[in-house]
């Protein structure tokens, strides 16, 4: 989901991955996916958040990330530098709803899914909601 300095949806992506995947290898490929959707609709400054603290703090650099996942951060880290400014940030669950709520909506579909200046129907509340938790963060 990308959306502008005061949380409106102005693009989201959900897509289905058919493979058998660790929790932490979604995050992960969503992530890649982020970065990657994020260049096509021509964003330039980001910022990425995820849940995740072992994705945080391998895209900072702080560590090695594990082996199942290291191929798939290298690509991300490479990806990140096509941006102007990029901010990647630890947000807790409760701040990441409406992605979460996405991504499980992810597995009833076939392929992917895109809205253009509008959130999903599925996250429609989650998205204020997010908006709001993350103003008082």
């Amino acid at each position: 989901m990308i959306r502008d300095h005061v949380g409106t949806v102005i693009v989201a992506l959900s897509q289905h991955l058919h493979l058998p995947l660790s929790p932490l290898e979604v995050e992960v490929k969503a992530m890649d996916a982020a970065d990657s959707f994020a260049w096509y609709v021509g964003v330039q400054d980001v910022i990425f958040e995820t849940d995740s603290h072992v994705i945080f703090i391998a895209l900072s650099g702080s560590t090695m990330p594990p082996a199942t996942v290291i191929d798939v951060i290298e690509s991300i880290q490479h990806k990140l530098h096509d941006f102007r400014s990029v901010k990647v940030q630890h947000v807790g669950r409760q701040g990441n709803k409406s992605a979460h709520t996405l991504a499980q909506n992810a597995k009833g579909i076939h392929g992917f899914v895109t809205w253009m200046e509008e959130s999903p129907p599925v996250i429609e509340s989650l998205v204020l909601q997010d908006a709001m938790y993350l103003s008082l963060s």
